[in-house]
């Protein structure tokens, strides 16, 4: 029989974080409180919602989270809701770290921001304009009417900043201080005690349930999750049950099987009436399945996770992504697959996703085929097991990094996508690098074979005068995560981030960035940090790595000579002066190509 937790001299609290920092700020300020016992997950508003119901069966005794996710979850939940005030302090810090941004600054919010936001504006004297949000689908007009205005930087909370970034925005993020924090937890805590009595009364209905062999679920009649045994619940299999609550009113289902992620789960389904209640429950064995779910190099991902991945990307912070989401969103609307050439680290990966979203609905998955990561046993699976993801229909498939595999594996996948409709059954995404000299040799074929829609994403020196402002929102949110202390880059230090030629783009820039702000004195990423450090980065890449890169001449000449620029930087180890000697210009010429 499972353990019940009935230690009432402890609390335990669900902490739901619409944001990575403030769930580690949750679990870094309930260790003052002894009493205590929190776990905490990341999500805002629905997907807030669904981690929350998904954790019910844990046992416990309160939820606390912040703004729009704290309303929704005292509508949805069966359980108290503390919710975390956003102080003036928090306000304050986040107008701060805007202050070094460029262009008209707005904040956006729910009144319990932009009231206290507007007292700080006018007692400053602040040039920034407040626009205050009574139901979350507002944004999109309040965001149209900034765009018009030339607003460049939205300080919000995390509901408006998604869509401020997706509309093209810098966004600053307003987090939770620790004084709201551990006000909020002291507030839970007075609060649990209060229903203590009740609280007792449901432990002992759930250990009388616990006595069940197998796992237990039970839903109510809506579809709310009501009560768990299980530690963890595949979110798949929560699909399927739920799926099947109307046959199980109806009593045709009483025992079926499923086989997810290499598990097999024996179900047996039941209706069970208290009173004028009526619970849908749900008994099931999980075991070891002995087919093969997944193999090297061929991932599955569900709607949910793609968009978890997107929203922590780089490139999508990078604001480069808003370059080509018009032309993904277009292509989307279509049935035709969809081709995404550029270097290594260009974001090949997050447009594929983002095309993803826009093309499907929730229920079909998003498999990701890396040629690169694929062993001998991958690629024969690939090819003729019937489980391969290319025999199923209604899913994305993403065949990257085409470049990395052989001629003749080529022909052949080709030779498969053609004879099993796969492109028909299924939306197919190919990608790579058209420098690799295979994929060079195949992209007319693709494109005029399969009917595919291309893509070019640019390499991140064609985008170098963008390099300064992505330093800034990238330390932005790393500083929202709690992940650093940094305060800012020195001005020197940004200049030689910005003239060097970045081989492998902005996965390596990433990389780099997250180094400086580790390795940083005082605060300050200071520019013989950075010397130092892209010292280290040209040493490791021969110097003719970008110059053998595939130069694309469809741009425009100036386009073209800033990229030549670039490179013959990189090649002098970001020295520009001795850039300048070898191209036969003056610096001041060099650095006004560079801008």
């Amino acid at each position: 029989m499972k353990q019940v937790y009935t230690d009432t001299s402890i609390i335990r609290i669900l902490a739901v974080a619409p944001y990575q920092g403030l769930k580690e700020a949750f679990e870094r300020e309930a260790k003052a409180f002894p009493q205590i016992q929190l776990d905490a997950v990341t999500g805002d508003l629905e997907e807030g919602v669904r981690l929350a119901e998904e954790n019910f069966h844990a046992n416990y005794d309160i939820l606390i989270s912040r703004g729009g996710t704290a309303s929704l979850l005292r509508e949805r939940v069966e359980l108290p809701v503390t919710e975390v005030a956003i102080s003036v302090t928090d306000i304050l810090q986040a107008i701060h770290l805007s202050s070094g941004y460029f262009g008209k600054r707005a904040i956006v919010g729910f009144p319990n921001i932009t009231e206290s936001a507007g007292e700080l504006v006018s007692l400053l004297d602040l040039d920034i304009e407040i626009f205050t949000l009574t139901e979350a689908s507002d944004i999109r007009d309040i965001l149209n009417h900034l765009k018009k205005e030339q607003f460049q930087t939205i300080i919000c909370d995390v509901v408006s900043s998604r869509a401020a970034r997706d509309a093209g925005f810098d966004t600053i993020l307003i987090t939770s201080g620790r004084d709201s924090i551990r006000r909020a937890l002291s507030e839970a805590q007075q609060e649990v005690h209060s229903r203590r009595t009740l609280r007792d009364e449901n432990l002992f209905l759930r250990r009388v349930l616990t006595d069940h062999s197998g796992e237990t679920v039970v839903f109510l009649e809506n579809g709310v999750l009501y009560f768990s045994t299980a530690e963890e619940i595949n979110p798949e299999l929560m699909d399927i049950l739920r799926e099947n609550l109307s046959d199980v009113k109806e009593g045709t289902v009483h025992r079926f099987t499923r086989s997810l992620d290499g598990y097999l789960y024996t179900v047996k389904a039941t209706m069970i009436r208290l009173g004028e209640r009526i619970f849908y429950a749900y008994y099931y064995n999980r075991s070891r399945s002995n087919g093969v779910s997944r193999s090297t190099g061929i991932s599955y991902y569900v709607r949910r996770e793609v968009r978890d991945i997107l929203e922590n990307s780089f490139f999508r912070l990078s604001g480069e992504m808003n370059a080509v989401q018009p032309q993904l969103e277009k292509i989307a609307e279509t049935d035709h697959p969809l081709l995404i050439t550029g270097e290594y680290g260009t974001g090949r990966s997050e447009a594929a996703m983002d095309f993803y979203l826009r093309s499907t609905s929730g229920s079909e998955a998003y498999v990701d085929v890396d040629m690169q990561m694929m062993n001998e046993r991958s690629r024969e699976f690939l090819m003729n097991s019937p489980r391969s993801p290319l025999f199923y229909t209604g899913n994305v498939i993403h065949l990257k990094n085409l470049g990395f595999i052989s001629e003749s594996y080529l022909y052949d996948l080709f030779h498969t996508l053609h004879h099993a409709d796969v492109c028909r059954n299924n939306r197919v995404i190919f990608s790579g690098n058209p420098g690799h000299e295979i994929l060079r040799k195949y992209i007319r074929y693709i494109k005029d074979s399969f009917g595919c829609m291309e893509i070019e994403l640019l390499p991140l020196r064609a985008n170098a005068e963008r390099i300064p402002a992505m330093v800034s929102l990238y330390l932005s949110q790393r500083k929202a995560m709690g992940k650093t202390d940094v305060i800012r880059v020195e001005t020197n230090a940004l200049r030689e981030l910005a003239g060097y030629a970045w081989p492998g783009n902005y996965t390596q820039m990433e990389r780099v960035l997250n180094q400086l702000f580790t390795i940083s004195r005082d605060h300050l990423v200071h520019a013989e940090d950075v010397t130092e450090t892209l010292r280290m980065e040209s040493s490791i890449e021969p110097a003719h790595t970008v110059t053998a890169n595939y130069l694309n001449l469809n741009r425009s000449l100036e386009e073209i000579e800033k990229e030549i620029v670039q490179t013959v930087i990189r090649e002098n180890n970001g020295n520009q002066t001795a850039a300048a000697r070898q191209l036969g210009i003056s610096r001041t010429t060099l650095w006004r190509m560079i801008k």
